[in-house]
C-alpha cells in the first residue's frame, strides 16, 4: 500500500504524516544550524540534544514504515531501526560524558555502538530473499557482516581503548575510517537501489 506525495511514492505512509515528518526535520535542521552558529557555552550540549531528537524522529518513522510493510521490506526497516538505535545509544553516551566533564573526541564505547550500526546497515542492504538462493546467500551475507564487524572492532580498538583517546593522530584515523565506511555504505545502498525490482523495495 502506498500514497503519492508530490509525485513520490511513500510506502504505507499517509501523505499528511509524511509532510509533518518532513517539516519536523526541516525545523530541527534550522535549529541545529542556529545553535552551531551561536557562541553559547551550551552549544555542544544543545547540539547533542537536537541530534537525539532527529534520531528519535527517524527511529519512529522507520518503525512506522516497518509496521506498514510486508516481508522482506519490513525486515529491512527493522534492521535500519535497530541500527539507528545503536547510533542513538552512541550519542547518549557522548552526551553523558559531556555532562560528566570527561568528554573525549573518540570514545571507545560509542565507537562500539557505531560499529554495530554499520553491520546492521550492511545486512539490510546485502541480504537477499530469493527463494532459490535464500539459504546460501543469507549465510554469505551474515558471514560478511560478521567479518566486517570483526575487522572493524579489531582495527578500532587497536587504536583506542574503551575509554577513548585524545591523541590527534588517533582522532584523524578514526575520522578517515568512518569516512571510508560512509562511502562504502553509500555504494552498497546504491547497488541495492539499482537491484530492487519494485518501488516499495527501492524505498
Amino acid at each position: 500500500m502506498a500514497d503519492t506525495v508530490d509525485g513520490a511514492v511513500v510506502e504505507g505512509v499517509p501523505g499528511k504524516v509524511y509532510r509533518r515528518v518532513v517539516l519536523a526535520y526541516v525545523g530541527l535542521v534550522i535549529a541545529h544550524a542556529l545553535v552551531l552558529a551561536s557562541d553559547s557555552d551550551a552549544r555542544m550540549f544543545i547540539s547533542y540534544v537536537i541530534v537525539c531528537l532527529v534520531q528519535w524522529l527517524t527511529i519512529g518513522a522507520l518503525i512506522g514504515c516497518r509496521n506498514q510493510s510486508a516481508f522482506p521490506n519490513s525486515f529491512r526497516w527493522l534492521l535500519l531501526a535497530v541500527a539507528l538505535g545503536f547510533v542513538n545509544i552512541s550519542n547518549l553516551l557522548d552526551l553523558s560524558q559531556l555532562i560528566g566533564g570527561n568528554y573525549t573526541p573518540v570514545p571507545g564505547a560509542s565507537l562500539f555502538c557505531d560499529a554495530i550500526y554499520v553491520v546492521m546497515v550492511v545486512l539490510s542492504c546485502a541480504t537477499t530473499f530469493r527463494r532459490s538462493t535464500l539459504r546460501i546467500t543469507t549465510l554469505i551475507d551474515v558471514l560478511m557482516g560478521a567479518a566486517l564487524a570483526y575487522l572493524f572492532f579489531v582495527r578500532i580498538f587497536s587504536v583506542v581503548g574503551i575509554e577513548g583517546s585524545t591523541n590527534p593522530d588517533d582522532i584523524s584515523f578514526i575520522v578517515c575510517m568512518f569516512d571510508v565506511l560512509g562511502v562504502y555504505m553509500t555504494l552498497i545502498a546504491g547497488v541495492r537501489l539499482l537491484g530492487s525490482e519494485s518501488v516499495p523495495r527501492r524505498h
